[in-house]
């Protein structure tokens, strides 16, 4: 794409443009959008750190949430019994006078259930009754 210059032609290199200084010519030696694009070092770093910072991100939500909401109770692993519903299960773990629904909604975040439908055998991670 130099040749114009390196021929010891008087041409001056402007982008993706030569412009000859004999005739005021000018000639578009590039046809594609980023055939040109040059980036600073500072750009380099600048789109590597958005890159690393969309990455950790993206991998701190998508880790399971293993752990309680404090971190105070255990979690065990339960399998899901014929005749079980989220509701019932719920019921029987919850202390009296607590919420059940409030133990439901703990149940679905924890092993991130989008629906209150269960399958008998499935298994879940419950907080230590």
């Amino acid at each position: 794409m130099r040749s114009m210059m390196d021929a010891g032609n008087d041409a001056t290199y402007a982008g993706s443009l030569y412009v000859d200084a004999d005739t005021a010519d000018v000639d578009d030696m590039g046809t594609g959008v980023f055939e040109n694009f040059l980036m600073s070092g500072r750009g380099v770093f600048t789109v590597l750190g958005l890159a690393v910072v969309v990455l950790v991100c993206a991998v701190a939500f998508m880790l399971p949430q293993a752990a309680a909401d404090n971190g105070e109770d255990e979690l065990v692993r339960y399998t899901v019994q014929p005749q079980e519903t989220l509701w019932s299960y719920a019921q029987q773990v919850t202390p009296e006078g607590a919420d059940i629904y409030a133990t439901m909604k703990r149940i679905k975040r924890i092993n991130h259930l989008s629906s209150d439908q269960l399958v008998v055998g499935q298994t879940l991670l419950v907080p230590q009754a």
